[in-house]
């Protein structure tokens, strides 16, 4: 089970049956039937938030943590090479889930799953917040959390949503640096605009000093 065994039991029971439905169904990406399971996704991570709170991502990171070691052991001791392939691929999508956690963890769960947004959320049909970012973050996270209910399931369905786990974790590590790089380029820009704040008085007297004029030859 990918939540942490301290999260409470309905959400735990609302989550595997939610994976439950992913597995059985295969959706194909785009389709009318995927946009129905990444609504149910974004209800749920509401009823988590709601639940638990902004503490969420960082509970999320603990369950995946504890089931990666499943995936290693299991690397480890498999002798089939598309096993030991399929595994690796999820190894590599659990990475990326891990650097996605931590980053809603150091800079906050993206707006729309902010505490204070979520009572105006609950009113809206969730699939009108699938933007093309949110849509490929919520892809990835059913395709990841598929495969890693699928560690013990036939190499086929394994090897199905190991492939798709690991496709999907590329375009999210490509979301994540763009949104690092405009975060750290927000940052400089207002350190940069409000560095005069910690100034002392000496500072501001030095930086609006006039200019010292050149004397004209005589």
């Amino acid at each position: 089970m990918l939540l942490a065994a301290n999260d409470g039991d309905r959400l735990r029971s609302d989550f595997q049956v939610l994976l439950d439905d992913v597995r059985r169904a295969k959706p194909t990406e785009g389709s009318v039937e995927e946009t129905a399971l990444l609504t149910r996704l974004i209800e749920f991570s509401l009823s988590a938030l709601r639940a638990l709170g902004p503490s969420v991502p960082a509970l999320f990171r603990e369950g995946v943590d504890a089931g990666l070691l499943d995936v290693i052991k299991q690397e480890a001791a498999t002798t089939e090479v598309e096993r030991k392939l399929a595994l690796r691929y999820i190894e590599t999508a659990a990475n990326t889930f891990g650097t996605l956690m931590e980053f809603f963890v150091r800079h906050g769960p993206p707006p729309m799953l902010e505490p204070e947004a979520i009572s105006w959320l609950a009113q809206l049909d969730p699939a009108v917040l699938l933007d093309a970012d949110d849509r490929v973050l919520f892809q990835f996270q059913l395709d990841f959390f598929a495969a890693m209910e699928s560690l013990a399931a036939p190499l086929e369905e394994l090897a199905f949503w190991a492939q798709r786990s690991l496709v999907t974790s590329r375009r999210v590590e490509l979301i994540i640096r763009a949104q690092s790089v405009g975060l750290r380029g927000e940052i400089a820009r207002l350190r940069s605009r409000y560095a005069w704040l910690a100034w002392d008085r000496e500072e501001v007297e030095r930086e609006f000093a006039p200019w010292p004029r050149r004397r004209s030859s005589p």
